[in-house]
Formats: C-alpha cells, sequence, structure tokens
C-alpha cells in the first residue's frame, strides 16, 4: 500500500508480498484482483483481501500470520520477516508432533492438511533464506530497479464544457495536487463557482482554496509552498494552503484566457496570458511584467502555450502554433537572449521531468524522449509512455502534469473514441444515438434533417455522411490529409469543408454530397480557415480565418464571380463561429472583446449595429433557429436559448434573457451540436458515458521502462 501511494518502500512491503504470496498458496486466489493493473493497485491501497476463502481448516496461527502481514498500516503490520520464519516453524512443530492430540483433532488427516503442510515446508525454506540475508548470514545482491508502479486517484472533473480535465498539476515532490473543481452544491452549469482544489496524494480528502472561482492553468512553485494562477483576467499568487491572493500581472485584453504559467527556483514566473501574444515574465516578488523578445521565431505564429522551465531556468520549452504545419510544435527560448528553436512536432504543450526526458503527445498518445539540457536537442529514438491520453487538439491541451522529482499523472482520454453523437430533448433527456461511439467532431445536420455530416478523427480525418432513417454512413472524403468543418449547401446537394492537403494550411473546398464527382478548391490563402456556415441564398459561405496579428477574424466568401473573400470583422479580439440567420438579414458570432467570450449579432452586410444577446459568463457557438427568431449557443457547456426578433424596415434587434436548456456540451470548435428544424431535438456530442468522471492515474517509477526502451529503441 505504501508503494502504491508514491511512499518509500522498507523491510515491512517485503513482509505485505509474502503475505499476499500466501494467502494465494492457501486459497488459490490472488489476495488482490481487478481488471487491469490500476484496478489491483486501487485495490491494494483500499480493499482487504476476502478473508472467507481462507480454508476453514486454517490453524488460528496462520490465520493470524496473513493477516498480519496483510496489514496496510505498517507500523502495525509484522515488522520484520524473520518474525514469520518463527511462527511458521513452531506450527510446523506443532502439527507434526503425535503427542499434541488437541491439535491433531482440529486438522484431521486428508489433503487439506497435507497442503497446509506442504504451503508451510515451502514458505519456511524460502524465509529461511531471506531472513538469513537479512541478518547478514547471506551475501546480498544488488537491489532490483524500482518497477513500475501506477494507481488512480480521484479528482472530480469541473467545467464539463472547458478545459475542466486538463486543469490539474502535481506539485514539485510528488506528494500533492491541485486541480479545478466544483464546490458540492454547485449547478452543473456554474463554472463560475469552481474552485482550485490542493489534495495529498494518499488521502482521499483536498481542501478547497476560498477565492479562487473561475481559476486556470495552476502552476507551483519551486518549493511546493505556493500557487500561480489566472482568475479575473489576472496572474495571481497565494499560499498552497489558502489565504490571501497577490495579483502579479494583468492577462492581455483583461481576459482570463491564461494558457500556463511556469516558476524557476531564481524567483521568475514565466506565463502566457493570451495565447496570441506570446510569453511574458515576472518577478514572483512582485514587480512589471515584461514580454519575452522572442529571435528568430517562425512567420505566421497564430499561439504561444503552456511554457515550461528547464532544470537551468534559464530556458522555456512552450508549444507554438503557426500557419505552417511544418513550424507549429515544441520550442525552446532563452528568457535571456530571446534565441528560439524549435525542437520537433507535438499534439500538445511540453511537459518536462528531470534530468532529461521531454514530454510530448502524438495522435492522443503520451510519448517522452531523451533531452540533452546542453545542446538543447532531442537524443535517441522516443519511447510510449501512456496510451489514450484525454487531449483537445484545437488547444493544444492535455491532462498531464509530472513533478520534479518525476512523479508523472495523467487523465486518460475521454475526448476521442468515448464520443457520442446523441439526441437529446428541451428537457435535457436523450432519445437515441447516432452510431457507436467515435472520435466525432462538428456535426451539421442536413436542411431537411434526414442527412448527417460530421468529420471523424479517428478514420483517416475524414468527413462522413449518415443516413439517419437508414442508419448507415459513407465516407465522403478520402484524402491522406484531414479534412474537417464539414458545412451543407441550402439545397442539401453539397458539402463545403476545410482540408490541409495543399502543404499544411487549411483552405476550402467543396464537394457533391452524394460522393460524385471531384472536389473543388473555392479559396485558398496564407492562413488556417474553418467554415462556418452556408447562407440560405447559397451566394456565401461565412468562414473564420486565423491571423498573427489579429487573432481569429470572421469573412464571407462569394460563391459566383470571382470568389474574393470580403472581410466582415477583423479586430484585434477573436471573432469566430459566425453563423447567418435563416432569413439572411443576421450574421450571430463569438467574441472576446470584453473579456470572456460572448455571442453577438449584427446586420448582415454589415450596417452599423450589434447586439450582445448573451447574458452568462462565457457562450459561444451560436446557432439560429429556423425562424430565425431563436438563437442557441454554449455557455460552458450548457446549451442555452435566447429569443429575439427585429423590427421592420429599420434594422433594430430585440432579445430576452437566455434560458437553460440542458448541460453536457462538449469543447470542440466550432461546432458541437445542431438543432433539428422544429427546434424540438438536438444532436449533440457528448460522453459515452456522462455519468462518469475518469480518476487521474499516478505513475511512479515509469522513467526506467522509458530508458530502457530508448536504448533498445523498441516501442512497448
Amino acid at each position: 500500500p505504501e508503494q502504491a501511494k508514491g511512499r518509500p518502500a522498507d523491510k515491512r512491503s517485503d513482509v505485505w508480498a509474502f503475505g499476499a504470496v500466501l494467502y494465494e498458496m492457501l486459497t488459490g486466489a490472488r489476495a488482490f484482483t481487478g481488471d487491469d493493473m490500476v484496478d489491483v493497485l486501487g485495490a491494494v491501497a483500499r480493499l482487504d483481501p476476502d478473508w472467507t476463502k481462507l480454508p476453514a481448516t486454517t490453524p488460528a496461527s496462520i490465520r493470524l500470520l496473513v493477516q498480519q502481514c496483510l496489514t496496510k498500516d505498517r507500523k502495525t503490520r509484522l515488522g520484520d520477516i524473520a518474525g514469520a520464519l518463527f511462527i511458521l516453524r513452531g506450527h510446523r512443530a506443532l502439527a507434526t508432533s503425535p503427542s499434541d492430540e488437541s491439535i491433531a483433532a482440529r486438522h484431521p488427516r486428508g489433503g487439506r492438511r497435507v497442503l497446509l503442510w506442504a504451503t508451510a515446508a515451502a514458505v519456511v525454506g524460502v524465509l529461511a533464506g531471506l531472513a538469513a540475508a537479512a541478518m547478514g548470514g547471506l551475501p546480498r545482491s544488488e537491489p532490483p530497479v524500482a518497477p513500475l508502479v501506477a494507481f488512480e486517484v480521484d479528482a472530480p472533473v469541473s467545467d464539463e464544457g472547458g478545459n475542466g480535465p486538463y486543469l490539474f498539476a502535481v506539485s514539485p515532490d510528488g506528494r500533492s495536487l491541485v486541480a479545478r473543481v466544483r464546490p458540492p452544491g454547485a449547478e452543473p452549469s456554474d463554472a463560475a463557482r469552481d474552485l482550485l482544489w490542493v489534495r495529498p496524494i494518499d488521502r482521499v480528502e483536498g481542501t478547497f482554496l476560498q477565492g479562487t472561482e473561475g481559476a486556470t492553468w495552476p502552476c507551483w512553485s519551486p518549493d511546493g509552498r505556493s500557487l500561480a494562477f489566472f482568475v479575473g483576467g489576472e496572474l495571481r499568487m497565494m499560499d498552497a494552503g489558502g489565504g490571501p491572493q497577490q495579483v502579479l500581472a494583468g492577462a492581455a485584453n483583461g481576459a482570463n484566457i491564461g494558457r500556463g504559467c511556469t516558476w524557476n527556483a531564481q524567483g521568475t514566473i514565466v506565463f502566457v496570458g493570451d495565447p496570441a501574444v506570446g510569453p511574458f515574465r515576472v518577478p514572483a516578488s512582485g514587480g512589471s511584467a515584461t514580454p519575452l523578445a522572442l529571435v528568430g521565431k517562425p512567420r505566421g505564429v497564430l499561439s504561444y502555450r503552456y511554457p515550461v522551465f528547464l532544470p537551468d531556468g534559464e530556458h522555456i520549452l512552450f508549444h507554438l502554433e503557426s500557419a505552417s504545419a511544418d513550424e507549429s510544435g515544441i520550442y525552446v527560448v532563452s528568457i535571456d537572449s530571446g534565441e528560439i528553436r524549435r525542437i520537433g512536432p507535438s499534439s500538445i504543450g511540453p511537459r518536462f521531468s528531470p534530468p532529461d526526458l521531454l514530454l510530448f503527445g502524438q495522435d492522443g498518445v503520451l510519448m517522452a524522449q531523451r533531452f540533452d539540457t546542453g545542446r538543447l536537442g532531442l537524443v535517441g529514438t522516443p519511447v510510449r509512455v501512456a496510451g489514450d491520453l484525454d487531449t483537445a487538439p484545437e488547444q493544444a491541451a492535455a491532462g498531464v502534469s509530472v513533478s520534479a522529482n518525476g512523479v508523472l499523472a495523467y487523465r486518460p482520454g475521454r475526448s476521442g473514441v468515448n464520443r457520442v453523437l446523441a439526441w437529446i430533448d428541451r428537457l435535457g433527456q436523450r432519445s437515441g444515438l447516432v452510431g457507436p461511439a467515435a472520435a466525432y467532431v462538428n456535426p451539421r445536420l442536413s436542411p431537411d434533417d434526414s442527412r448527417l455530416a460530421v468529420a471523424r478523427e479517428d478514420a483517416g480525418a475524414d468527413i462522413w455522411i449518415v443516413d439517419l432513417a437508414r442508419a448507415t454512413s459513407t465516407r465522403l472524403t478520402f484524402d491522406a490529409a484531414t479534412e474537417d468543418t464539414p458545412v451543407w449547401s441550402p439545397d442539401g446537394q453539397r458539402i463545403a469543408f476545410v482540408s490541409n492537403r495543399r502543404g499544411g494550411v487549411f483552405d476550402i473546398y467543396v464537394k457533391n454530397a452524394n460522393g460524385t464527382g471531384d472536389e473543388e478548391l473555392l479559396f485558398a490563402s496564407a492562413d488556417h480557415k474553418m467554415v462556418n456556415d452556408w447562407s440560405a441564398d447559397g451566394r456565401y459561405l461565412v468562414f473564420e480565418a486565423q491571423n498573427a496579428a489579429t487573432k481569429t477574424d470572421l469573412w464571407a466568401l462569394p460563391l459566383a464571380g470571382e470568389r474574393r473573400a470580403m472581410k466582415l470583422l477583423g479586430t484585434p479580439f477573436t471573432e469566430q463561429a459566425g453563423a447567418l440567420s435563416p432569413d439572411g438579414r443576421w450574421l450571430a458570432y463569438m467574441s472576446d472583446e470584453l473579456g470572456s467570450p460572448q455571442v453577438f449579432v449584427q446586420a448582415f452586410p454589415a450596417s452599423g449595429g450589434k447586439w450582445q444577446v448573451s447574458n452568462t459568463p462565457r457562450a459561444a457557438k451560436p446557432i439560429w433557429g429556423a425562424d430565425s427568431k431563436a438563437l442557441f449557443y454554449d455557455a460552458g457547456g450548457r446549451l442555452m436559448q435566447v429569443d429575439v426578433s427585429a423590427t421592420k424596415p429599420v434594422a433594430e434587434l430585440t432579445w430576452g434573457r437566455s434560458s437553460s436548456l440542458f448541460a453536457g456540451l462538449l469543447p470542440l470548435f466550432p461546432h458541437n451540436f445542431d438543432v433539428t428544424r422544429d427546434g424540438s431535438r438536438f444532436l449533440v456530442l457528448s460522453r459515452d458515458r456522462p455519468d462518469r468522471v475518469e480518476p487521474i492515474v499516478v505513475m511512479l517509477n515509469w522513467q526506467a521502462g522509458v530508458a530502457s526502451q530508448g536504448r533498445s529503441g523498441s516501442d512497448p
């Protein structure tokens, strides 16, 4: 149990192991069972063996010996293996003595008595050697390499529609973790009440840190006594046990959109407040935050995320996303000189395990590779550490953390093959699923609700068409690249989508929805694009494009003539998820110009009027009802509806208060749900098991396996 909880082992741990073997010899069954190693270790840490499986003829002395060996508290466990040897020798002498009739009567002759004697004799032989070695009678061999130990820690998920599964961090000494957790009594949609929660890994209870409502991306001080985190548009610091907070710096635009911080032993914190702006540094003691002057960065940078200090305290690793896929990935930079260098590709932000292991992601798999901290480069071959890692690829986020002494924690994947397309009514009741669980993204219903277009990350990264009446699926695209964000034409005959088949940048294509004919390139540019909507009159495609200078902008692509894209919104803020009303008069979209993301509506084409129609702490992904009188949006994982109306002929918009329908939306962009024409049902990307919260898996001694595989060049 002490090893399963990450504590040092001693000779009493060997006593425990002996007890487990003795139990199995007596019962023919293992003392602790489970479907996999993690389940077994959980049973070791929490459960007792089934003592009723011990044979009724088991002598009291042997029964007591097994129980004393398998006591979870090693303070009360049998203290030395020599004690077990003494008990077994005494039992054998008594059990075989012809003069002791009372003992012989309690152990009648037969197979069970022979088995007990054989068990005792065999174990005594082993114990004699162990005891002699412990007392110096035999030469001791070199200690074996510590085995891999993995166990689960329950840390509830908060903010189901956001980054809750990824917001945890292991302390530098590996003894505690901090996570963002929803306190008891809070509503499922009440993300504003989420608090930071600190829990020792070897305990069940944790402590809520009051005053940290809505905090994101916490990081530990090197001594484990303090925490830094983002909340209310600021980078703050507080004692890990709670107490007053100190404001260290403001986030760009006042938005609570921090994307990671890291803290070195010299008292410097490097953080990313706005992923489009870049990393800043600030003294942990307080002072001015200054941007890192990055020298030699690639062109077309879209975002910076998740910095982590290397052991020298001078260099940081971080994730950079570029308009060119070949330039995206993990970078290293000197916080003094600003010199920047690409290390390699990764689908998630980097983690570093001293002294020399870099952790990164490939297709939902956690990988490790040796990293030369002197030359600042990778060495050897990458090795798989854990599969099915929970990630948000569009944010390069992942549920993984590693301590300074190598304790690794990760949350198994929920966002991949465990996604389902669920029919949900306005009361939040499921009425069925579309197809099996898979890695679905961006579902869109056809105009007549008879078919579904959806991208699948697990099936060649292609777009599929589902006939909802026949329950059959047909693959629409077959290119080796990634195709995504399908949108139907108003007549249901064609599908517009994006693909990165031309050099890594996502461009806009169109294809017949029945699969016939060739795919046509509609629009190409140097920026990544995602298709949002197709106007009801068939004249325009609305799409969003990422830009290094203006973040994400909204554009309209005319489908006739020269197809010159027109910028609809291009401010210093993020505008995305554009949705045109069916009557063609309005454009709804998400913008973070007020700090937190909110839904706005403006006339289409733009005529000067603009209205904020959401009134929740955060809002995104708007979709219109078929009558243009209702607008649905995602409020941090909860589906909301707001009724709107317009005056004629003056283009003035009025709207009511947002009403909550149900929770459970997944944080996937730009589309994670769609609505039927009559507004009675919603097709929602959801979890396969909404009632299940995946625990955090903690791994000890995982580095030894990585080292051996790295030397051999093999992959398990």
